[in-house]
């Protein structure tokens, strides 16, 4: 069986615009969502964690699967 997912880059897309991504995607019966860590600079740690927050917590919601690329430095 084919399971479906799609890419969320956060460095380059708006909080409220992945959110309604998610929303589609698990409407059409995504299983695995693959974001990164990566890039992020000019944002607060604190920015950072509650945005990323956001996005996992709202995959949860669907019980869809969340990779994360981060780089080991």
């Amino acid at each position: 069986m084919i399971s479906l997912g799609i890419s969320i880059y956060p460095d380059k897309s708006k909080l409220e615009d992945d959110l309604e991504y998610i929303d589609l995607a698990a409407k059409y019966g995504t299983k695995r969502i693959f974001t990164n860590l990566l890039g992020l600079g000019g944002k607060s740690k604190d920015e950072i964690k509650a945005e990323f927050s956001a996005r996992i917590d709202h995959v949860h919601k669907y019980n869809i699967e969340v990779i994360v690329d981060v780089a080991p430095y």
